[in-house]
């Protein structure tokens, strides 16, 4: 049985995340922002939130 190419949208952008979910805690929220990868990620995702963030030195 032979299966049809599929064809994917060109400029198709798939986000997923870089850290596992039980990184995600409270306790280590502050360190897990100032990481450059999560900033950069989050400079892409949310352009506004990030530039509050930098306001703020964080």
């Amino acid at each position: 049985m032979i299966l049809p190419m599929k064809q994917f949208y060109p400029d198709l952008l798939l986000r997923t995340p870089f850290y596992p979910h039980p990184t995600y805690h409270d306790s280590s929220l502050a360190a897990t922002i100032k990481t450059p990868y999560f900033r950069a990620a989050l400079q892409l995702a949310r352009p506004s939130l990030y530039q509050e963030l930098e306001k703020c030195s964080i």
